[in-house]
């Protein structure tokens, strides 16, 4: 008589690996949704939205011969504003300094915020760096991004046939 080995999984092992399935696949779609989520739209909506919590409202628009970037900097003057370009990104720091050294008696609460801030912003290609100017008036600081004249030669409008 010849001897078999049967192997059989006993209930409570089968039972206890059918239990944990269904947790480790939700895991595993978890773990990719957060993977994903900073390249989808909604992601990149909500790191901007976090980005502008942290420093002055940008905006950045094409002006045909130039870029401009807008940046909102109510109360501070043009001194406690740094603007830097290198590598092709525009960097925008500055100190937003309390106006009182102690806080006066009566505060119901205070939605000011102070402090320091700082936000990058990549660049296009062909910008002339050596033009680059900005001006800031009325809380409002207004940068100039000349393109080169090789970069407005490359623009060019393709018309589309019907």
């Amino acid at each position: 008589m010849i001897k078999q080995d049967v192997v059989t999984s006993s209930p409570a092992t089968k039972r206890s690996d059918d239990f944990w399935q269904p947790l480790s696949q939700l895991r595993g779609e978890f773990d990719h949704m957060l993977d994903d989520f900073w390249s989808r739209p909604i992601g990149l909506s909500l790191t901007r939205r976090i980005q502008s919590l942290s420093g002055p409202a940008l905006e950045f628009k094409d002006k045909g011969k130039e870029f401009e970037l807008i940046a909102e900097i109510p109360g501070m003057k043009a001194e406690d504003v740094e603007l830097k370009v290198s590598d092709g990104i525009l960097r925008l720091s500055g100190e937003k300094r309390e106006a009182h050294d102690e806080k006066e008696e009566g505060y119901i609460f205070s939605e000011r915020r102070y402090g320091r801030f700082e936000r990058a912003v990549e660049l296009p290609q062909g910008i002339d760096h050596d033009k680059i100017r900005a001006k800031a008036s009325d809380g409002i600081l207004s940068v100039h991004l000349p393109k080169s004249a090789a970069a407005i030669e490359r623009e060019r409008k393709i018309p589309i046939n019907s």
